[in-house]
């Protein structure tokens, strides 16, 4: 997605955060272990490093991924996420839709058809650039909702 991940990339792996609640464990795990069975050779030339990391671990600052998936959280649980993203310009991605008004970049949208909603505001003020062809196939979130 990102135009700038090549120089944001770190010893030729894309590090992945899946951020969860105690009740989502089991979901969390489960998405780790898919993502890591459909890429097991990586994601073209770039091995992937997948780490799970309760919302409630209180030293989230030193964490340097390239990409931070959100499982259901508190307002507050993921503007600390956000915080952190903002730092190393990742991008960030939220389970629930909702999440976008605090300033998540990119969720889905689950209908007849799948669709990537994108954050442009986040996007932008994370100094991130996408690929044209991901703004067409997406819907585009504003403050008034997608």
């Amino acid at each position: 997605m990102d135009y700038d991940l090549k120089t944001k990339i770190n010893k030729n792996t894309i590090f992945i955060t899946l951020f969860y609640n105690q009740s989502d464990y089991k979901s969390a795990q489960s998405l780790k272990q898919n993502i890591e069975t459909k890429y097991e050779d990586g994601l073209g030339k770039y091995s992937l490093s997948i780490k799970l990391v309760l919302y409630s671990e209180k030293n989230i600052d030193n964490l340097n991924s390239n990409l931070y998936y959100l499982f259901p959280a508190t307002k507050k649980e993921i503007q600390e996420v956000l915080k952190v993203a903002k730092k190393t310009k990742a991008l960030t991605f939220s389970y629930n839709d909702d999440d976008l008004k605090y300033g998540v970049m990119s969720s889905v949208l689950i209908a007849t058809k799948v669709k990537p909603i994108l954050n442009l505001d986040a996007i932008k003020s994370n100094d991130i650039t996408l690929r044209p062809i991901l703004l067409k196939i997406s819907k585009i979130y504003t403050k008034q909702g997608v």
